[in-house]
């Protein structure tokens, strides 16, 4: 089985606590010999069999070293909508246009796994010439993976919790 959780690598072994609705994992599956992906949904807070739940399974599968996470990457981001519009040897850029006068962007620096997300917005067209734009900060952290970035970007009101990603 490949194990890819060490600082640096694509994978890292996620701690029970960051599970949750639309939380996004892989798990090892034997029989197949490979990981499938995964995501926690509302049925699986059912109870399986007896008073075993699904998280009964990822706790056992956690401790088996069966269950591990992607970390957040470029494609991840572009698949919440968001458009690449710079990258270079320190991170990316993003763009999530919402109007004529307004839009998201997320800087994004795979090396310490952090994120600056802001909200542009210009109140009249004079800004494009002028170059004036208004900027708020909506957050700026350390962001280890897609379903945690989906969450803050919920929570920010920058995403309905309902939107599919791509």
């Amino acid at each position: 089985m490949e194990n890819n959780t060490n600082g640096g690598e694509k994978y890292y072994t996620p701690n029970i606590s960051e599970f949750h609705v639309g939380f996004e994992y892989e798990e090892y599956i034997d029989g197949r010999n490979k990981f499938i992906k995964k995501t926690i949904e509302s049925t699986d807070l059912i109870v399986l069999f007896g008073d075993e739940t699904i998280f009964d399974c990822i706790i056992e599968n956690l401790s088996l070293s069966k269950i591990r996470v992607k970390y957040l990457d470029k494609e991840d981001i572009e698949s919440l909508g968001f458009v690449c519009t710079r990258s270079n040897s320190d991170g990316f850029e993003f763009q999530n246009i919402i109007d004529d006068y307004s839009f998201y962007d997320i800087d994004f620096y795979p090396e310490n796994m952090s994120v600056l997300v802001e909200y542009y917005y210009q109140r009249e067209i004079t800004a494009d010439v002028t170059g004036n734009k208004n900027c708020k900060t909506l957050f700026y952290g350390n962001i280890k993976n897609k379903s945690e970035l989906k969450r803050l970007l919920v929570q920010l009101g920058v995403t309905e919790a309902s939107q599919p990603s791509k």
